[in-house]
């Protein structure tokens, strides 16, 4: 388990923001017309308590009802802090934002954060390759953040026209799904002069759990990060015990930045929550040097007759493979062994062979792990936020070979 560093004081850092500001007033949350933080140049910001609810942030509802996450004044606060120490932002970072303001990376990794330290927002409607990529360029964009798959339309529209790299980037952050290696290979050309830095968060923890820091071994890239600032995380057998390092099991989080609880969801709250922990439903571990892996989410991992298997794995091979642009694994009924593998698959602009591509995971995985049923499919189901929707993946919007 690890232990937090120092609390942060909330109200003192605060302090500050106004005279760093360089804008005249800028308003951070307003409901029903009052407004709650005001900051103007050379004032105190109003003196709130930290516990007092900010506002309300539905979950992305990748497995089912999205649910009711009731933010606080601290919650968020710890949050932006935490971004701009790890992330090295300033009064002088300009962002650009195309992911939905309903989701914590938008509303509070981008837009609250650049209140925070007094940078600057440019926001798109939504999320289209080439007005984002000439955004860029138009308003000196510094610092990015989005999920993998924004990155890889991003690089393909990039190579196939075959564009310049992106120097001025300064930050390019990442999260919500797994980032694989041979698309973090691409942002390392893309984006030169940036430090990339892989998060990892939820609705329930503010945004960011974990962030990766600037310098660390390549043996780590597996890796989500750190525990930011004030969190402690701890992994936790299914028998309810603590587990070592580098053992498997489900990631309970604590801290400042996590939320008191569900909105008018007494159930979720009864099962989510235990001693100031929120259980993540995510499989994890951590390693001695105290980095954080996640291997999967809990409902995802698929039990083959006794085996388990988790998707993100699988996944990981399926994307290494030359002709396969995207992937997402789910387990399937099985007579035998309850559950197997199944296998959703975007090819590039060519026409792949499943057999091929079950021969090459073959080479990478125990025969086991490897797909029974692989579908081709034009798109991967995905919510606003860019998170694949994986129950409503099935073999019925398979193209024909």
């Amino acid at each position: 388990m690890t232990r937090p560093e120092r609390p942060i004081n909330l109200y003192d850092l605060l302090h500050d923001s106004a005279a760093r500001c360089p804008h005249k007033e800028a308003v951070v949350f307003q409901h029903n017309r009052k407004t709650y933080h005001a900051l103007k140049k050379n004032s105190i910001p109003i003196r709130r308590r930290s516990s007092r609810e900010a506002g309300r942030i539905y979950t992305s509802g990748t497995k089912g009802k999205p649910k009711g996450a009731m933010l606080s004044h601290g919650n968020i606060l710890h949050s932006v802090l935490n971004y701009e120490k790890h992330l090295s932002t300033n009064n002088k970072t300009v962002t650009l934002l195309a992911v939905p303001m309903f989701h914590v990376t938008g509303l509070i990794g981008q837009m609250f954060h650049m209140v925070r330290v007094g940078g600057k927002s440019v926001i798109l409607p939504r999320y289209q390759t080439t007005p984002f990529i000439q955004t860029i360029e138009k308003e000196g964009i510094t610092f990015l953040f989005n999920v993998p798959a924004i990155y890889q339309m991003l690089v393909s529209t990039c190579e196939k026209n075959s564009f310049s790299s992106f120097k001025g980037i300064q930050v390019v952050a990442y999260g919500g799904a797994p980032m694989n290696t041979p698309l973090l290979q691409e942002l390392r050309k893309w984006f030169p002069n940036a430090n990339l830095h892989n998060t990892y968060g939820a609705t329930e923890t503010s945004s960011p759990t974990a962030i990766m820091p600037q310098v660390y071994l390549e043996s780590k890239i597996e890796a989500v990060g750190k525990p930011v600032q004030g969190v402690e995380v701890k992994i936790i057998t299914e028998d309810n015990k603590e587990c070592a390092y580098g053992e498997i099991g489900e990631l309970w989080v604590k801290g400042p930045m996590v939320i008191p609880r569900y909105w008018n969801n007494e159930k979720a709250n009864k099962t989510s929550f235990e001693e100031g922990y929120w259980k993540t439903g995510d499989y994890a571990c951590l390693d001695q040097d105290g980095f954080l892996y996640i291997k999967d989410r809990k409902k995802d991992m698929i039990n083959r007759g006794g085996e388990k298997i988790y998707s993100i794995e699988v996944e990981s091979v399926l994307l290494k493979h030359p002709d396969i642009k995207e992937a997402a694994v789910k387990g399937a009924p099985h007579k035998l062994f309850g559950e197997c593998v199944e296998a959703f698959v975007v090819p590039e602009n060519r026409s792949v062979e499943k057999e091929k591509v079950l021969q090459f995971v073959a080479q990478h995985l125990a025969d086991y792990k490897v797909p029974e049923h692989i579908h081709l499919i034009d798109e991967l189901a995905r919510n606003p936020g860019g998170k694949v929707m994986k129950h409503l993946l099935t073999n019925e919007k398979s193209t024909k070979q």
